[in-house]
């Protein structure tokens, strides 16, 4: 067990060093909608998305960058869509001490939401824990690559250190995802200026108080801010 704590610590820190490191490019979206609509370029939306659904981890990150951004110009996109089972999985999801038949609750409505939103890197996490949990690595192994791949694609667009640098998402629920990968615990959210989010962190190793994303892509397909009612 502690050598596997020490595991988690180093997979963290190297997450966060990768993502401090890499060339911060936000999306632009004029460029990318000529880019996945035609059907002659290696970003074609629907080859993206279809090796995507193939579970194909030899795309990469400007491909990924392509269909994660991309989707927010395909119609299916609502960007404050929530799964009518959502509140059944988080459920299971928070039972401390799951059996195999809990896992497979959570493994099959994970696929049954995933077959309408097949990015969001939180149901994409849960399904890899299941098929941990259940024995089956292999598949576990397969969407935590999924879920990486996706991750390194927000990374690519910013620092998250300040609101200039945020990082960009398509989903709210992607900015907790994010602190979690990173080893970090997210303690509060609040919106900031006209276009971001910021999530506080617990105290932690690597010494940051939080990290700034842009939500921006959000208000405006959705038209403005979600009623918090």
């Amino acid at each position: 067990m502690l050598k596997y704590k020490f595991l988690i610590l180093f997979m963290s820190v190297a997450t966060f060093g990768m993502a401090q490191r890499q060339l911060s490019m936000p999306p632009n979206y004029n460029l990318l909608r000529r880019t996945i609509f035609d059907a002659k370029s290696d970003c074609y939306f629907p080859k993206l998305m279809q090796r995507f659904l193939a579970n194909d981890t030899t795309m990469t990150t400007d491909q990924v960058r392509s269909l994660y951004y991309g989707y927010t110009l395909q119609k299916e996109y609502k960007p404050y869509y929530h799964n009518a089972k959502d509140s059944l999985l988080f459920t299971y999801a928070r039972k401390v001490n799951k059996t195999t038949a809990d896992c497979d609750t959570i493994i099959r409505l994970t696929r049954q939401s995933l077959a309408v939103f097949p990015l969001d890197l939180y149901k994409l996490n849960q399904l890899a824990y299941a098929y941990h949990m259940t024995g089956r690595n292999d598949l576990a192994h397969l969407y935590t690559l999924k879920s990486k791949q996706l991750a390194r694609a927000i990374f690519s667009t910013g620092n998250g250190r300040t609101q200039m640098t945020a990082w960009h998402v398509i989903s709210v629920s992607d900015e907790y995802e994010l602190i979690y990968l990173l080893g970090l615990f997210p303690v509060d959210q609040r919106f900031v200026y006209s276009n971001c989010d910021f999530i506080s962190v617990a105290k932690n190793r690597l010494k940051v108080n939080g990290f700034y994303f842009n939500i921006k892509r959000l208000i405006d397909v959705n038209g403005s801010m979600p009623s918090s009612n």
